[in-house]
């Protein structure tokens, strides 16, 4: 901060928090490298060999509901953030 300036509530709490960030990217990075370690395993062992097929299975149905259904939304302008608050639902 220059000479003078006075500190805000937001800039105590980024001083106050920045061990934490260090912490938060370590768990991270160390989650990550658990999953992907475990889903190698259900992939790649032979007693899960079959795990392939579900996962390809999954794949394939994001890849056809990106294909029809989530580009025309995001053309539409209907897959967006503001959707849910511009459209509440009927119920309520």
């Amino acid at each position: 901060m220059p000479a003078g300036a006075h500190s805000t509530a937001s800039d105590l709490l980024r001083w106050a928090t920045a061990p934490l960030d260090a912490l938060y990217d370590a768990v991270l990075v160390i989650s990550l490298v658990v999953f992907l370690v475990v889903e190698a395993a259900l992939l790649l062992l032979p007693a899960f060999a079959g795990n392939g097929f579900v996962l390809a299975g999954i794949l394939g149905l994001a890849l056809l509901w990106w294909l029809f259904v989530l580009r025309r939304r995001l053309q539409v302008g209907d897959a967006r953030p503001q959707y849910a608050r511009d459209h509440p639902d009927s119920d309520t």
